[in-house]
């Protein structure tokens, strides 16, 4: 009786093992039926191997979740890609400061010869000077140095890399000024003047302005520097087109504003101002469009990142399982199987 049984119980699983043969992994279905994978990831080449079964499935989920990643990744990428590549050539046509000024600022000559007469201040030069006498024949130059002494300060601008070396500057005379400040055929009288008037008053920006003119007629630099300078300590509200040059868009923009304050028809003025504002504006925009396309760097490294970890989990989840032949041996056994089948239940 026993050896009957035990008979019976070898039948049942060689059936089972008769009825499996062609697949290694079964599910199933939202319908309840248990189905064959054919195509499995468990189908390893070591199926006796629980460790290596489990590492397979955990290998699996891996790559599902990193592959939903990579999908999200990409989309935000595509979605923050900044495709503005003409943005440069669009902002000079649109914005109303650039259309305004009618040229880049890089194409304005920011060391133009610019003054702005005293007059348009409420200043009369004659009140400051006497043009009424006859300068005798060993004219003098108005040399600033001789009336005033700066101490080192930030305020007298010694920090700054181009005034350190102002001893070595060269400059063309600047003769269109000539005609606009001085009033008078003679550039060396008008010289002299300036310098008697120093000799009585030492500390008036006034003076040190003109003969910073005087200088600059002369193509002479370093003069007109040392007068400035001391134009600037007097009265040190008289900064102008120096803060565009140093890319000081914003005390550029006041300074200009005041110029045209007092004097409203100044075009090469009014342009500037629109230049430099179209300027500023358009370097925020380049550099908020340099941080989007930094992030979207950064965004595409990591998405390398775990694009090779994909890569590197994917290659690793086929080398488990058998080779694409005995998949298809396996495959063939099955529907094999299934044939025998259809044709006993005939």
């Amino acid at each position: 009786m026993v050896a009957a049984n035990v008979l019976v119980i070898l039948l049942a699983v060689v059936r089972c093992l008769h009825l499996s043969d062609g697949s290694s992994h079964w599910v199933v279905t939202e319908n309840g039926r248990v189905q064959a994978q054919l195509d499995t990831v468990f189908n390893l080449r070591r199926p006796y191997d629980l460790v290596a079964f489990m590492k397979q499935e955990d290998r699996g989920g891996t790559i599902l979740q990193l592959k939903r990643e990579l999908l999200q990744r990409k989309e935000e990428i595509d979605k923050n890609e900044d495709r503005d590549t003409g943005l440069e050539q669009r902002f000079y046509k649109t914005d109303i400061d650039c259309v305004a000024a009618g040229k880049p600022l890089p194409e304005f000559d920011l060391y133009i010869s610019t003054v702005l007469p005293l007059e348009n201040k409420g200043i009369r030069p004659e009140e400051h000077i006497d043009l009424s006498i006859t300068p005798r024949d060993n004219l003098h130059q108005p040399d600033c140095r001789l009336f005033s002494e700066l101490e080192y300060s930030f305020h007298a601008f010694e920090h700054l890399e181009g005034m350190k070396d102002r001893e070595t500057l060269q400059g063309t005379p600047e003769l269109g000024l000539k005609n606009a400040i001085t009033y008078q055929d003679s550039v060396d009288e008008y010289g002299h003047r300036i310098y008697e008037a120093l000799q009585k008053n030492r500390t008036s920006w006034i003076l040190y302005n003109m003969a910073a003119f005087y200088w600059r007629i002369k193509g002479d630099p370093y003069h007109a520097i040392e007068c400035v300078r001391r134009a600037l300590h007097f009265s040190p509200s008289l900064a102008s087109f120096g803060f565009q040059v140093l890319a000081e868009y914003n005390k550029s923009i006041i300074c200009f504003e005041n110029t045209l304050r007092i004097q409203p028809d100044f075009d090469a003025a009014a342009k500037r101002k629109h230049a430099v504002l179209c300027h500023a504006k358009l370097e925020e925009a380049l550099e908020a469009q340099h941080r989007s396309l930094q992030q979207t760097l950064n965004d595409l490294k990591e998405y390398q990142r775990k694009h090779d970890i994909f890569q590197s989990q994917t290659e690793k989840l086929i080398s488990e399982q058998v080779t694409n032949d005995v998949k298809l041996d396996q495959h063939i056994s099955y529907e094999n199987m299934k044939l025998r089948e259809s044709a006993v239940e005939k």
